[in-house]
């Protein structure tokens, strides 16, 4: 709806004129995908591509020097990768390689086999991308490619190896690895039989020195080929952690993954550039993982090799938002007839709600009930539709209402809790997750009825009361409560609290969080203590802290 304006004779009128009389019903939209990964069929490929926003992310991470793509979970990562991989950008094409639960533990058979240390996971991985590169190239350049004698002859040995069935999959990749000695016979025979006298003795108990000349085999082709293509490899999968690989096993493989990665960006795909040959590896990694990683130099790199997906928006200033103009696009998309940004989210979502003393535009509340993440807007969008559908009303609506919202924040609730607990399994058993929901039953029994605020020592309270729970029922204490400043720390980076420092500019209290604190020079800010903090109101029902809707 729009709302016109004019004075004339000191009397406003208010031309009402309804741009939504053309536009579908509830029940005929698609909120598209929370994994990016999940679009499949034609169809909803088509409307991956439509609602895709290319916005300034996408030229960052097409720039020669960014290898790392970071931000939290459901801020979009497979997303961009997945469009680059599938439609291209400026040249680029690219593909999108998982990592598989299966696969880390094949990594780790492979180290205890091959009597392999941790150092060498990195030509492992050298390998493995190295393969892979050199199938993306075979499989996007065409015929022109194997015009070059070293690839082609490569590229035989690669098929004679595969018996020309091999898929670019990571657990594929690491048979080359797993039996190197044939790998390297089989590129000998086919690269430099005719040209050396003397043959190399290839032998499965030196699988380090056949790893270094089956990655010298890939460099060499490689390095003579002349390319019409740009390509990324982007190696996504990372960000969860098989409950049967061990924490410190699983940093030792990703470490190996992202000194790779450098290496190969570093020093062997950046002298190409000059020969007009650009290609890179890009990892797709959480903030929090990158930084303990620990790589070398881990501050410049940020700033020079690093692309952080940030979402975030003020209250204010949102219609000017990249996530304002995604979130409208997954519904203007959908029409007959083009809109400009704002019209169709308008349309759709019109309500408004009171907060203190003021007054909220619908996609505000979106904004605060979130983490301001992608996957967070359009969980909540399902939400509100799948209440709709179940009180069997969606089939003629037009729009929903602000007690639709209402209705939906339980389901949405639960969905946050949801990603809270994939994220807390990361670091921690699966069990801890009982634990860590159980300390806000304490932390309630504090506050007093201030819903989602609390003092600090209404906190340290309810951690000392916890404690006794704990060791009163011989409960093993997780790590994350060893002291009471761990766990508000922890609860911090989760995005589960933030604390008040200081009034605004309008006289509103600063509330500063986590994601809204990260830049490129803090990837991990810090909480900051004896402070007034606030749990997100969007996670606080699932947590028992809010008892009714707004």
């Amino acid at each position: 709806m729009f709302i016109f304006h004019t004075e004339y004779n000191s009397v406003l009128i208010v031309y009402v004129h309804w741009i939504g009389r053309n536009m579908k019903s509830i029940h005929e939209l698609s909120f598209g995908k929370r994994d990016a990964v999940a679009y499949k069929t034609p169809k909803e490929k088509s409307l991956f591509e439509s609602i895709f926003v290319a916005d300034k992310h996408l030229d960052e991470l097409c720039s020669s020097s960014n290898y790392f793509l970071t931000g939290d979970k459901g801020t979009g990562k497979t997303a961009y990768a997945k469009f680059i991989s599938e439609v291209g950008y400026c040249g680029f094409t690219g593909n999108l390689v998982s990592m598989e639960d299966t696969d880390y533990r094949r990594f780790i058979e492979l180290k205890n086999k091959k009597n392999l240390s941790s150092s060498d996971y990195s030509n492992i991985w050298n390998v493995v991308l190295l393969l892979l590169v050199a199938n993306e190239l075979a499989t996007k350049e065409g015929e022109n490619i194997f015009k070059h004698l070293k690839f082609k002859k490569l590229h035989d040995a690669i098929d004679e190896f595969y018996f020309s069935s091999f898929k670019p999959e990571i657990h594929n990749a690491l048979e080359l690895v797993e039996s190197s000695a044939d790998a390297a016979s089989q590129m000998y025979s086919n690269i430099s039989a005719s040209e050396n006298s003397r043959t190399p003795m290839f032998k499965d108990d030196m699988t380090k020195r056949n790893m270094m000349y089956i990655i010298k085999q890939f460099e060499d082709a490689i390095k003579s080929t002349s390319l019409e293509k740009k390509h990324i490899l982007f190696i996504d999968g990372i960000d969860v952690r098989p409950d049967f690989i061990s924490y410190e096993e699983y940093l030792e493989c990703v470490k190996g993954l992202s000194n790779s990665i450098w290496y190969l960006n570093t020093k062997i795909f950046s002298d190409l550039l000059a020969d007009n040959v650009n290609i890179k590896v890009v990892l797709l990694i959480r903030p929090d993982i990158l930084d303990s990683v620990r790589l070398q130099n881990l501050n410049n790199k940020m700033n020079d090799n690093v692309v952080l997906l940030d979402w975030r928006t003020s209250y204010n200033e949102y219609e000017n938002s990249v996530i304002y103009e995604l979130a409208d696009r997954i519904l203007s998309s959908q029409q007959s007839k083009n809109y400009n940004i704002g019209e169709c989210w308008e349309h759709y979502f019109p309500f408004s709600s009171q907060y203190n003393r003021n007054k909220d535009k619908s996609f505000v509340e979106f904004l605060r009930y979130s983490f301001s993440r992608p996957r967070d807007i359009i969980a909540m969008m399902e939400c509100m539709k799948s209440i709709r559908t179940r009180n069997g009303d969606s089939n003629n609506c037009s729009s929903f209402s602000l007690e639709d919202f209402k209705r939906a924040t339980p389901d949405f609730s639960n969905y946050l809790l949801g990603e809270i607990k994939d994220y807390l399994s990361f670091y921690y058993k699966e069990d801890d997750f009982d634990t860590f929901r159980k300390f806000f039953d304490y932390l309630s029994e504090q506050q007093h009825g201030r819903g989602t605020d609390f003092t600090p020592e209404q906190f340290n309270e309810a951690f000392d009361r916890f404690s006794d729970y704990l060791a009163k029922n011989i409960m093993e204490k997780p790590v994350i409560f060893n002291t009471a400043d761990t766990l508000l720390q922890f609860l911090y980076e989760l995005n589960i609290i933030c604390y008040e420092d200081g009034k605004l500019r309008s006289g509103n209290t600063k509330y500063c969080w986590c994601y809204k604190e990260r830049n490129y020079a803090n990837m991990r800010p810090k909480v900051k203590f004896s402070y007034e903090y606030r749990v997100h109101y969007g996670i606080g029902r699932a947590l028992g802290l809010i008892k009714n809707n707004f």
